[in-house]
């Protein structure tokens, strides 16, 4: 009987349809007490099977007794593709089915009746099996649940295979694919009526009355117009009807003729779900009838990693192999294992060509995105030419030809690459090795042009040009013109995933960071870190390393003309530096800190420019800059290089292209150099150079080197968590490089991958899901990052590689790192143990966390400074030093607080020179004053000024390192360790709210800029807030200091930094309401003590706000402030108004909320104009004494203030802060 027969070739029926029909037909059926389900396994995901069961689980509930998947020969469902496939399920449900052990034989099939229907080739009873659960378990209902489509054994899957291969036994199972083997695929794929049907049938007729009734659930599914899929139909009943109506739909729906026959077919295999040939051979079975005679098959399959998916099956398919009907049939005969597993005999003829045309397997990973586009993830170059031959291969839409170079030899790579751009087209891209690769030199590059059609971007670690060269290759030409773009199944999903990482990524304060400054950003933080090498490895710390920095290199760019720009099509950070010489024209692409590091503090040479043209020479010669720059250290220790000389390494680098005698042992790198030389120090592990991050310093780096397959290789797992510890660096270490793994395997940059709670590997399957239309989780591509380890290994064991270096070179054991002084002492013992944790590692679980900083404790009110005495004395203070501004002094203010100390027998120094926007060299002398006078406790007095003076000066007396270590953009934060002192803030202005929060500003003149503390460990001891303090201010400084407190309250309002937190938000409405109410009352009165008060309350408000992140404001405002001297309030006075106007269409819903409650109008530019005018601030930068010609540099600066810009709503380019400034000039 048929219950449900809905469908139609464009119809598409979505899930509350198909929940509808379904339950129509359970209802149907009347009550069940005990009811069992048949769904597919992983390999049918799209089946829809999965959202069925749970819809059969969702009507009967307790009364599903078990879901036993048919799993056939497959492997048992892992626990991640049962949650994936079947939701919120309870596991316990679901039940394996063992096909060699849990089957019971309901009767047999008559060998007569085989023998009718293979047309006499064999001769052999067929047992009707099934598992026993069917039989035993007391059902009185089960469901079947299948998608009806083309299959290459029985015609059509399902009906009753769901019972008989799905349930059944390796007799069965094995008898049933030879018999379609036989017979023929040709003859049975896309029908209905087939042998192996009727041998199914006559099994159902014969014996389907033993079992309970069984009733099927058909789908019919197809690919949708987006590219996606899409349910075609669905069928319920009991009897063949069912299945013949959803088969009938099924061959219009998935059936498809080709005009004529394919010469050449790619085909495909999803990763996630392709493991095997086993499972992979569908690219056979359903391309085989569409195949030319003669024609080529290629199946690229990244995800196959065996034969079979049992291992007895896999041994038999590696002895016998694919090689068609006949000789499978003899193999058979001759054989009793095939005749044992008939099933992967059925397999061989089926996997085989019968040989009609060729089949070439591609197993490995994806390609770059060009290669992409032209529909080829890898090609695979087997044999060389005849010796002093030189090829290339241009790859294009036609496909790939070979190119003869041979009159390209001995050139370098710019020039060849532009040779080839002449003769082949400007908009190709290229793969070429340069003189290096020729001389098979050990570290030699393979180069890749970048956008720019530079050839900057090096896969050099490992001699890979040599590699090249050895194929006889000069160059790989790729083509893209004319290629239809990369096909996106699902281009909806593939947009979403894709905007809301790039939100993440614009939100997060490292890739911002990377975006200002490419990766020079990382040789302050490093430099400070102690890991940057200086001298051959012998410091961390490199002597003028700020002339090599990443803002010195921005600051070099933007004078030259030099630009950021995108590596790769479609990044979004931009982090690659077009570097310029001072009259404008290119000296080198891609300025990077290895480059820096390497071929310039390693060397003792802090010259960018030096640097460059080492950068490019490597570049254009193809060779390894890290190898080579520490091959050039080696050289300096030798005698062959005074450190320092610029000239002097350049001309080693000409000898390397000359190709001397030492040029030749330089070209071999780091460890032929010191044997040539006689120095037992190498700077290599495993004989590899080491980059530019010292692992005795950041121990899990040095794991990493100690462990990577790929070498001392930092990108193989760059990680500067627990960076001295000694212990846990190996699980810091595999964390990090798996997260590299997963980059690699799927071509993703390490530079692009945000901190936080962000998953990469969900993101990634994300992009796999939408690109292929399948169903790929984060656990697929973590679990595919694993393997890629795998293999990595087996392949470095294979070759020897384990056993020819030693792990750790002997001066990382026993010679210290300044200014560290650590030595690399991670146990051999946990080294080795690394990668037993390799397949239990799960990605770190990204708990969402909403954080509240500590507030101080509080004496808030008018007349509590009369109370500083006793509460100072609790603190244990004896001897404070005082820290307040010249004005302080002069209106009594200091001296009232010393005798109210001294009343409670606590002594006090005074530090009164405090300046506006303190600078480092300041916090030094107030340091020393502090030894000097052997104070206990500090207690600063005044504005933002000197509160942030009194913070910095705490970590200065507690804490070892120059002050712009602890900026918290180079990571300074984490270093600042208790105990420090007792810290008082007594703020004698209301604006910034230092008093209450973990933030300092200091100045440093040097780079003239100021820079950002952050650290819990700065928030005061007490914060003593009398609004009787704040009536000594004059009118314009109480206007300054209150829209200080203003911006604080209304950029932490909408900042993106931490988007949610209705804590620090609703600080920040309330603080501008209180602003709105009481400032124009404290300007024109200063008497008004309850103005006063609300004022102090803002300014905490503000300042515990702001926690929530700032934005474009205060980029602005602190550039003006250090650039031009303007104080604070009035420059973020101006600011304030370009950030309202920046981010006004993303935030109408936020400022019309702020501009309530400011002045209970909906505009809030408009509103700030209004309260501007009242208390006399200014509007325009002109009024700020600005010139207009310094706004290009004005905005350069703003540029660089990552911290705040990341969280403004809008992402800001170099472009757009200009044009807000000019804006409000």
């Amino acid at each position: 009987m048929v219950y449900v027969a809905r469908g139609a070739a464009r119809e598409t029926l979505d899930r509350p349809q198909m929940k509808q029909a379904l339950f129509a037909a359970l209802d149907a059926l009347g009550p069940r007490a005990k009811v069992l389900v048949l769904p597919p396994d992983f390999t049918r995901f799209h089946s829809q099977a999965g959202i069925l069961t749970q819809y059969v689980w969702e009507y009967y509930g307790d009364r599903l007794a078990a879901v036993l998947p048919a799993l056939g020969t497959h492997s048992p469902m892992t626990e991640a593709q049962l949650r994936e496939m079947f939701g919120a399920m309870p596991l316990h449900l679901f039940k394996p089915h063992d096909w060699r052990n849990d089957v019971v034989t309901l009767g047999t099939v008559p060998p007569e009746y085989v023998r009718e229907l293979t047309e006499g080739r064999l001769d052999f009873e067929w047992p009707v099996q099934v598992n026993k659960l069917l039989v035993e378990g007391g059902f009185d209902l089960i469901l079947s649940i299948g998608q009806v489509v083309p299959h290459e054994v029985i015609g059509m899957a399902n009906y009753n295979k769901n019972l008989f291969v799905g349930t059944g036994g390796a007799v069965a199972i094995n008898r049933s694919h030879f018999v379609g083997a036989v017979y023929g695929m040709e003859r049975i794929m896309g029908r209905a009526d087939t042998p192996v049907r009727r041998l199914f049938n006559y099994g159902s007729d014969h014996f389907g009355h033993l079992l309970p009734q069984t009733v099927y659930v058909q789908t019919v599914v197809g690919r949708a117009d987006d590219g996606g899929m899409a349910v075609r139909g669905l069928y319920v009943g009991d009897d063949i009807e069912v299945f013949n109506r959803a088969a009938a739909l099924a061959l219009e729906v998935n059936f498809e003729m080709v005009p004529k026959p394919f010469k050449k077919c790619v085909v495909y295999l999803d990763p996630s779900e392709f493991k095997s040939t086993w499972l992979g051979n569908k690219a056979v079975y359903r391309t085989r009838m569409a195949m030319a005679d003669g024609g080529e098959l290629l199946i690229l399959a990244p995800g196959v990693k065996e034969f079979g998916e049992d291992a007895q099956i896999d041994a038999l398919i590696r002895k016998y192999g694919y090689f068609g009907t006949p000789r499978t049939l003899e193999a058979v005969r001759a054989n009793a294992d095939l005749q044992e597993n008939l099933g992967a005999a059925a397999h061989l003829i089926h996997g085989s060509s019968e040989g009609r045309f060729t089949i070439t397997y591609a197993p490995g990973h994806l390609s770059r995105a060009e290669i992409d586009r032209l529909g080829i993830r890898a090609i695979i170059v087997e044999g060389a030419p005849p010796e002093g031959k030189l090829f290339g291969l241009k790859i294009h839409r036609e496909g790939v030809e070979f190119l003869h170079l041979d009159e390209y030899r001995g050139w370098k790579n710019y020039e060849l690459n532009e040779a080839l751009r002449q003769k082949h087209g400007k908009k190709i891209s290229a793969a070429t090795i340069g003189i290096a690769g020729e001389r098979r030199y050990k570290s030699a590059s393979v180069s890749f042009s970048d956008m720019m059609g530079d050839p900057s971007r090096n896969a050099a670690r490992g001699g890979l040009g040599s590699v090249m060269a050895a194929k006889g290759l000069k160059a790989i030409v790729i083509d893209a013109s004319g290629a239809a773009p990369v096909d996106i199944a699902k281009k909806e999903f593939f947009r979403e995933a894709v905007k809301s990482w790039v939100e993440t990524i614009n939100k997060d304060v490292t890739c911002w960071l990377f975006r200002q400054f490419g990766t020079p950003l990382a040789v302050s933080t490093n430099s400070y870190q102690g890991t940057m090498p200086w001298q051959n490895y012998t410091s961390g710390r490199p002597e003028g390393f700020q002339k090599v920095s990443g803002e010195t290199i921005k600051k070099l760019n933007l004078e030259r003309g030099g630009r950021m720009h995108g590596c790769m099509p479609g990044c979004v950070i931009q982090c690659s530096i077009l570097y310029n010489n001072p009259d404008g024209t290119r000296l080198c692409a891609a300025q990077e800190y290895e480059a820096l590091g390497l071929l310039g503090t390693n060397l003792g040479i802090t010259d960018p420019d030096a640097i460059g043209r080492m950068k490019y020479l490597c570049d254009d010669i193809g060779i390894d800059l890290i190898e080579i720059g520490c091959a050039l250290g080696v050289a300096a220790q030798g005698g062959k290089l005074k450190m320092g000389d610029a000239e002097g390494a350049i001309g080693l680098l000409q000898e390397v292209e000359k190709g001397s005698a030492f040029g030749k042992v330089l070209g071999d790198g780091v460890v032929a150099t010191a044997r040539d030389l006689g120095i037992s120090r190498v700077p290599a592990f495993k004989g590899q150079g080491i980059p530019a991050h010292d692992g005795r310093a950041v121990k899990g780096i040095g794991v990493t080197y100690a462990t990577s397959p790929m070498g001392a290789d930092h990108t193989a797992g760059l990680t500067y968590r627990l960076t001295l510890s000694k212990t846990g660096q190996a699980a810091n270490s595999l964390r990090f490089q798996v997260a590299a793994s997963a980059c690699d395997t799927f071509g993703y940059c390490l530079n692009a991958v945000p901190g936080g709670s962000a998953s990469l590997y969900s993101f990634l399957a994300d992009l796999l899901a939408a690109r292929y239309g399948s169903n790929v989780s984060g656990e697929d591509v973590l679990r595919i990052a694993k393997e890629t380890l795998k293999d990595e290994r087996k392949f470095n064991a294979a070759a020897g590689f384990e056993k020819i270096w030693e792990k750790v070179p002997s001066f990382y054991r026993n010679e210290p790192l300044p200014p560290t002084n650590s030595v690399f002492d991670v146990d051999d013992a946990e080294i080795e143990r690394i990668w037993d944790g390799l397949d239990a590692f799960k990605e770190p679980k990204q708990l969402w966390e909403m954080r509240f900083d500590p507030m101080p404790p509080l004496l808030f009110g008018t007349g509590v400074i009369r109370l500083l005495g006793e509460r100072t004395k609790q603190l244990k203070i004896k001897k404070a030093l005082l820290i307040a501004d010249p004005i302080m002094g002069k209106l009594g203010t200091t001296g009232e607080i010393q005798r109210i100390l001294e009343k409670s027998g606590i002594a006090s120094a005074v530090f009164s020179d405090v300046e506006p926007d303190p600078p480092v060299e300041e916090i030094e002398k107030i340091g020393q004053l502090y030894r000097q006078e052997k104070c206990d406790g500090l207690i600063a007095l005044g504005g933002g000024s000197s509160m942030d003076a009194g913070k910095a000066a705490a970590i200065r007396v507690s804490q070892s390192g120059p002050m712009t270590e602890f900026e918290a953009a180079m990571g300074g934060g984490g270093k600042i360790k208790p105990p420090m002192p007792p810290l008082i803030c007594i703020p004698t202005t209301s604006g910034t709210g230092s008093e209450v929060n973990t933030y300092a500003i200091i100045t440093d003149r040097e780079r003239s800029k100021k820079f950002l503390i952050i650290s819990r460990y700065i928030i005061p001891s007490l914060a003593v807030i009398d609004p009787n303090i704040t009536r000594t201010m004059p009118k314009g400084l109480t206007a300054e200091t209150g829209v200080d407190a203003l911006a604080h309250c209304i950029e932490g309002y909408v900042s993106k930094i931490t988007p949610f937190h209705p804590y620090y938000a609703g600080l920040g409405l309330a603080g501008v309401k209180l602003i709105g109410n009481s400032l124009r009352k404290a300007c024109s009165n200063p008497d008004d003590m309850n103005a006063r008060m609300e004022m102090c309350m803002a300014a905490i408000d503000g300042g515990i706000a702001f926690s929530k992140g700032l934005g474009l404001g205060h980029a602005i405002g602190h550039a003006v402030g250090a650039q031009y001297h303007v104080s604070h309030g009035k420059s973020l006075a101006v600011s304030l108004l370009c950030f309202v106007r920046v981010n006004r269409e993303v935030c109408k819903e936020e400022f019309r909320d702020l501009a309530l409650v400011l002045d209970r109008t909906e505009d809030l530019e408009k509103a700030l104009e209004r309260l501007y005018r009242d208390v006399n601030l200014p509007t325009r930068f002109r009024d700020l004494g600005i010139p207009e010609g310094g706004l290009k540099s004005l905005a350069f600066e703003v540029g660089k203030d990552a911290a705040n810009l990341a969280g403004n709503p809008v992402p800001m380019s170099d472009r757009k802060i200009l044009e807000i400034l000019k804006e409000f000039y």
